[in-house]
């Protein structure tokens, strides 16, 4: 068993923001007078050029990832400074690589028969990363493509930066307690709290995930819903209560206008044919057809579904004339009168040690992996816990770094990112992974346990779906080590595939534990819990599908028209949106994953990753949730191949057979 002393340690609140930019400069300068003399002084075989590579490239991600990391979980004016000042130079660094021809002929001279199934497909997939960064261009163009890698990243960071900045702007004081009728203690506690800090008397409402979604859900005042409602999705665009201020418009169209004509350097039609180069799908129309597929198949029930919310509303609330800031409230009020069932009341049945013990409990009947708690590593905030990954031998397979709540200067949603890839070394030691898990759920008070939603843990299941894809690899060379080099529409499968367990009764046992008596979920509770699983299932599968086909149109027929981004906004509405959106929605002012995230013309990804997590998932059904030869199953030809193996090879190898899209609409209560 590795030692603890032993341990990779990141520095996180001892980074030297003022000289970071010039010692990475200096990196990367090196990097590059290293390269240059590997492809001159050494022989064009794998030991001699990709080896050698790896460990540049491991340099820079150790060095960079920590900054990047805390830019967007603890975001200050000199953390963005120096954040901003670093992003021309790894552009240049990226342009610099990607367009070294004399290494590009090198890798591709190295003789294939001297390699492994794994050396290919890096070898491969690195000269595909070439020929897509413009390496075969003429001067000119190559010196214009680097231009425009360098301002589209410094557009996507503006992007997220006008985000964050809007999000954090806007606050609604209320100093009268009947306007928060109905919403649930924690998101009283919260505003109370925030108010009390700033010395103001009532209650303080945010923008952040945790006070959104509660004051939509259970906020009896609808002029308060409404209010909440407009600020958000106006934010960082020209309307609401920061028009203007923060406006990713002109953002959106360089962003998109630098895409396409990167895409036709490179001689694709548009951006979405570039996207699909590197993805499992093999063109654009095989997207289009899945999206309008899967649309045709959902659209009658989602009616049908919303149709009922309008009933119940009108006949149960006399309410009539039903506007988006009232499909959450109403939605919630109907699910408990069928099934007597709400969020809030799942609430006390996940205390956050119980949640955390039961989940690492399911990680370790599936895979033999055990989770430890380490108290003796430097962390970025007192909420973050750091756990050691130990395999059935007791070996240390990867640390794992979690930060659960909502605060001030951290980037809203959920996600996970590697600090650092598994690779063999010289030594034939190996260097473990690294990955952090980020939620936005909200904090509990002073001295009380957090609690949450099924919801929330359905996020813990998938970050952490996510985080053991990189962190039980087994691929010895970085490229392809992780989630490096999954196809990103398949990155999605682990994150989707654990998500599953949720909704089980023998994980529902292991996971709950009321913070109160210290009971578990009752039958009762898990019975109207599955009865519940699929309300409103179609009307979600729709708005899926307007964000996946948006995205994919938008990058397919973008052409620099005024306007066009709503307009084809508007377009998609016709055929997914069941109520009109309001004239002032801008919600693609604030859909980081396209703009600001790696999901330009690939959102589509969570879809069609879901065919493959569904259909994974129904083996478990078939064979039991935990049978340990289907756990090990999934390990050693999911999770541990990471990007060493096509993605539809992976599968056919761990299902005996291409993917079948059955599983998700039976999952999903889509019935035909």
């Amino acid at each position: 068993m590795m030692h603890t002393k032993n341990l990779p340690r990141p520095q996180f609140l001892n980074i030297n923001l003022s000289t970071f930019p010039s010692t990475l400069d200096a990196l990367l300068k090196e990097n590059l007078k290293q390269i240059n003399s590997i492809v001159k002084d050494n022989p064009h075989d794998w030991a001699h050029l990709i080896a050698p590579l790896d460990d540049l490239n491991d340099a820079i991600e150790k060095y960079w990832s920590p900054m990047n990391h805390c830019h967007a979980v603890i975001n200050s004016p000199a953390r963005r400074e120096c954040y901003q000042a670093c992003l021309p130079k790894l552009s240049a660094y990226d342009a610099a690589v990607g367009q070294n021809s004399d290494l590009y002929q090198a890798i591709k001279s190295i003789p294939q028969d001297s390699l492994d199934s794994t050396q290919q497909k890096i070898i491969a997939d690195h000269c595909q990363d070439f020929e897509l960064s413009g390496v075969a261009l003429p001067a000119d163009k190559k010196k214009r493509f680097e231009s425009i890698q360098a301002r589209l990243s410094e557009l996507s960071n503006q992007f997220d930066n006008h985000l964050l900045d809007a999000t954090q702007a806007f606050t609604l004081t209320i100093t009268d307690e009947k306007t928060l009728q109905g919403l649930p203690a924690h998101a009283l506690e919260t505003a109370k709290a925030l108010a009390t800090e700033k010395n103001i008397p009532g209650w303080i409402l945010t923008l952040e995930m945790p006070c959104y979604l509660a004051v939509m859900t259970y906020a009896d005042d609808r002029h308060l819903r409404e209010t909440i409602y407009q600020a958000y999705v106006t934010r960082a665009s020209d309307q609401g209560p920061q028009a203007k201020q923060f406006d990713n418009t002109d953002v959106i169209n360089e962003m998109l206008s630098l895409r396409q004509e990167k895409a036709q350097l490179l001689g694709f039609a548009n951006y979405a044919e570039l996207s699909i180069a590197t993805k499992m799908a093999e063109s654009t129309n095989d997207v289009i057809h899945f999206l309008t597929d899967l649309l045709e198949k959902s659209r009658p029930q989602a009616e049908k579904e919303f149709q009922a919310l309008k009933d119940y509303a009108a006949t149960m609330h006399d309410l009539t004339d039903l506007k988006p800031w009232d499909i959450a409230y109403y939605s919630d009020k109907m699910c408990q009168a069928h099934y007597a069932l709400s969020q809030e009341a799942l609430r006390p049945y996940f205390p956050e040690d119980t949640l955390m013990e039961g989940l690492f409990t399911v990680v370790k009947r599936l895979y033999g992996i055990q989770l430890t708690l380490m108290s003796d590593i430097e962390v970025w905030h007192p909420d973050v816990k750091c756990y050691q990954v130990l395999d059935e031998q007791k070996q240390c397979r990867g640390l794992l770094y979690v930060d659960l709540f909502a605060r001030p200067n951290k980037r809203g949603g959920a996600w996970m990112d590697s600090l650092q890839g598994r690779r063999r070394l010289k030594d034939n030691q190996i260097q473990i992974p690294i990955a952090t898990l980020t939620c936005n759920f909200a904090k509990p008070q002073a001295n009380k346990m957090a609690t949450f939603t099924h919801d929330d843990v359905l996020t813990l299941f998938h970050e952490l779906g996510h985080c053991l894809h990189h962190l039980l690899t087994q691929v010895d060379y970085l490229s392809a080590s992780g989630i490096n080099a999954v196809e990103w529409d398949a990155v999605e499968l682990p994150s989707q595939f654990f998500e599953n367990f949720c909704w089980e009764k023998e994980v529902l046992q292991l996971i709950t534990r009321h913070v109160e008596t210290g009971e578990s979920l009752p039958d009762a509770l898990y019975n109207k819990l599955i009865a519940s699983k699929n309300f409103q299932s179609a009307m979600g599968m729709l708005r899926q599908l307007e964000f996946s086909l948006f995205d994919f149109m938008l990058h397919q027929k973008y052409s620099n028209q005024p306007n066009q981004v709503a307009n084809i906004l508007a377009d998609i509405r016709k055929k997914t949106a069941l109520l009109p959106a309001m004239p002032y929605n801008r919600s693609q002012h604030s859909f980081a994953h396209i703009f600001a995230g790696g999901y330009a013309a690939g959102y589509y990804s969570y879809k069609w990753a879901e065919v493959l997590s569904s259909d994974a998932y129904s083996r478990f059904e078939e064979e039991g949730i935990f049978n340990p030869i289907t756990g090990h199953d999934f390990l050693h030809c999911i999770l541990e191949v990471g990007g060493s193996k096509k993605a539809q090879d992976a599968f056919i190898d761990f299902r005996g057979r291409k993917p079948k899209i059955d599983a998700l609409l039976r999952h999903s209560g889509i019935i035909l």
